[in-house]
């Protein structure tokens, strides 16, 4: 296999590896924001 194949390989996994932390940085925002907007719904229903 040529090296510059190699190479590109490199690059496509470690931009994949970047979306897949990118997306879960994502997904665990959405869900904190979620459950904060929550927490502080049932709090003021409490109160």
């Amino acid at each position: 296999m040529p090296p510059f194949i190699i190479k590109e390989e490199k690059r496509t996994a470690f931009k994949r590896w970047l979306w897949v932390r990118f997306s879960w940085c994502v997904d665990v925002t959405i869900v904190g924001f979620a459950f904060a907007i929550a927490f502080n719904l049932m709090a003021g229903v409490s109160a």
